[in-house]
């Protein structure tokens, strides 16, 4: 795990458009953390950007289902691990993951992931890991946006260029 989130700096730099990096977002906290539902969710309208999830399931239904956690994880700016339900046995639990993708005092957006009990359960370990994952992920985007409005602003004064030179 170690090995594989010293690599996301590198893997999250690659990406040339928000899509792909976005996939590769949700990817990549899948395989860090053994996740079988993903979503990363944009601030601040709470719009998927990616989602990963067994088949059959609805990306839209999840959010739905944990809005209010994710609302709560972006205005405090803090990651949350919770299991539920509290009265069931742990492999009868959900464990779920919500981490803030912050730059600086600005939130982003949000990772959302969660394992059913059967197939594992996430620790304060998985929470640092998922807070240091969407940290990654926070430069990245915030980097990639910044690429992107830069872009379009050249080939606007490009085009500006080439109509005064007309």
């Amino acid at each position: 795990r170690l090995d594989r989130l010293a690599q996301l700096p590198l893997r999250f730099g690659r990406p040339l458009h928000e899509a792909a990096l976005h996939t590769a977002i949700a990817t990549e906290t899948a395989r860090l953390l053994g996740a079988q539902r993903v979503l990363l969710v944009l601030a601040p309208d709470l719009r998927i950007a990616a989602s990963r999830l067994p088949a059959g399931e609805s990306a839209d239904a999840l959010l739905q289902a944990v809005a209010p956690w994710l609302t709560v994880a972006l205005a405090s700016g803090a990651s949350r691990l919770r299991h539920g339900p509290e009265t069931a046995q742990a492999q009868h639990q959900r464990s779920c993951l919500v981490a803030p993708m912050r730059l600086d005092k600005r939130v982003l957006g949000v990772v959302y992931a969660d394992v059913e009990g059967f197939a594992g359960r996430f620790d304060a370990g998985h929470r640092r890991l998922v807070s240091w994952l969407a940290a990654y992920a926070g430069a990245a985007l915030d980097t990639l946006q910044r690429l992107n409005s830069t872009q379009r602003q050249a080939e606007a004064d490009a085009r500006a260029l080439q109509l005064a030179l007309a």
